[in-house]
């Protein structure tokens, strides 16, 4: 357990796993998370060719999450390894991340699921996923 001093900060990730998502919880210890916010933009030149005004639109954010899967055992750890509930274009809700509330939203889409393994450490997995507020099925 990390011992803060001086002024507060957001450190590691709380509460159980970090993160609760119907397939993540109980299987995983969360290691990173990042997201991004962004869209479409559209600049209009005025007659002078200067910018006179600018559209956004097509809001969306990115997330990546990277997790070390766990089991009660050796082998469970390795059944835990997996993308299989995560394949391109699944649908998952994360439902808590206390450290990093943001991410709790529904409708995140998986872009991608990436499984990294070595002879010098834990089996890691990563995440990409993506977000648009107007996609809910």
């Amino acid at each position: 357990m990390a011992t803060l001093h001086g002024g507060a900060v957001n450190f590691g990730f709380t509460g159980t796993d970090g993160i609760a998502e119907a397939n993540l919880t109980g299987k995983i210890f969360l290691q990173s998370t990042n997201l991004d916010e962004e869209g479409s933009d559209l600049e209009i030149p005025g007659p002078d060719g200067e910018t006179a005004a600018r559209v956004d639109y097509d809001t969306r954010q990115r997330a990546t999450l990277e997790f070390i899967p766990k089991g009660a055992d050796a082998a469970a750890a390795r059944t835990n390894t997996t993308l299989a509930n995560f394949a391109k274009g699944t649908m998952i809700n994360i439902t808590a991340c206390a450290s990093m509330p943001q991410l709790v939203q529904s409708n995140w889409i998986v872009t991608r699921g990436h499984i990294e393994h070595s002879n010098t450490g834990a089996a890691k997995i990563r995440l990409e996923l993506i977000r648009y507020p107007g996609v809910t099925s």
